[in-house]
């Protein structure tokens, strides 16, 4: 690769190339990966953008509206506090309940998603390995919502989690928006 001619090329890595090409080039073929793009990206990419264009981009404008509200309410959003029955050992299998009170400002439960993010604990302190799951509001107290959640407990080790906030609509493709995660 590194003798170049005086055309600058590797002709020796080139004809090297070539010779694999024409060696295995017909026992190998691009069509896995092709398949595994189009079913994985593009016919999603295709169906996402035929909804959003549907009935005089519709959804495209709901979208948009929902997102422009959000942006203006987020600096309200707060996780105020996160109460947790995990205690300092645990069996595999022990069942933790997590309540987080979330302030919400002029948006809705059904506007936000909120998650338990939780994993093990890495020698740095942060979370590796990390689950999510959706957390329920199950009531309402004062400026702030109650969402909670129960897991049991998988795996041995240091454990640790927190709670985010998410943007949550049907017709986000995705909810991870920068600038609009909320992390405790």
């Amino acid at each position: 690769f590194y003798t170049r001619g005086r055309d600058g090329l590797p002709r020796e890595w080139i004809r090297r190339m070539k010779s694999c090409m024409k060696e295995i080039g017909q026992s190998m073929s691009c069509h896995r990966m092709l398949m595994d793009y189009s079913n994985k990206y593009y016919f999603p990419a295709l169906k996402n953008y035929k909804r959003l264009v549907k009935d005089n981009y519709q959804e495209s404008r709901a979208v948009a509206a929902y997102l422009q509200k959000l942006r203006n309410a987020w600096h309200e959003l707060a996780v105020l506090k996160v109460e947790s029955n995990a205690r300092p050992v645990m069996q595999r299998g022990d069942l933790v309940t997590v309540s987080a009170c979330v302030q919400l400002g002029s948006l809705a439960p059904e506007d936000v998603c909120v998650e338990l993010y939780y994993g093990s604990i890495s020698n740095q302190g942060e979370i590796e390995d990390a689950h999510r799951i959706d957390m329920k509001p199950i009531a309402r107290e004062g400026n702030c919502y109650k969402f909670q959640v129960k897991i049991a407990c998988e795996s041995t080790g240091r454990q640790g989690h927190t709670v985010r906030i998410l943007p949550k609509h049907e017709g986000l493709v995705h909810p991870y928006i920068p600038g609009l995660i909320k992390w405790a």
